[in-house]
């Protein structure tokens, strides 16, 4: 390996990370909301068709997920008529890359809104326990 060669692979992971972290901060937070849907069919399933609505790792905090958008979110997920919704965690922003932190106790009232024929369910993820100081 060629002094140049090495320097032309550490820019090109310098490059790569520096992309990587741009897309992940900045540009996918801002994007707007999507839905996306699977059909998973089994054979030995005789029971009607479930519709679930999964969410996860909704890092609340400003500047990208605030309480508008959490309020946008919940009627999304309403408006797609779910037997059931799973909450899967990671609700606080448990990065240093947030202007304004969003309380839990204000997004509770707003992700209560969440509706689904069978139920709502939700766990705590691992940012969760990270970022509970107790209170």
């Amino acid at each position: 390996m060629t002094r140049r060669g090495f320097i032309k692979g550490l820019l090109g992971v310098i490059l790569a990370g520096f992309f990587a972290a741009t897309y992940g901060f900045f540009i996918e937070p801002a994007l707007r909301l999507r839905v996306k849907k699977w059909r998973i069919r089994r054979d030995d399933w005789t029971a009607p068709p479930l519709k679930i609505a999964l969410l996860a790792d909704l890092h609340v905090g400003e500047p990208y997920v605030g309480l508008g958008r959490i309020e946008q979110l919940v009627k999304r997920v309403n408006a797609l008529d779910a037997d059931l919704v799973l909450l899967l965690g990671d609700y606080a922003a448990g990065h240093r890359f947030i202007t304004k932190p969003v309380k839990i106790r204000d997004v509770a009232p707003i992700l209560g809104k969440l509706k689904a024929k069978q139920g709502v369910f939700g766990v705590l993820g691992n940012h969760d326990w990270w970022d509970d100081l107790g209170a």
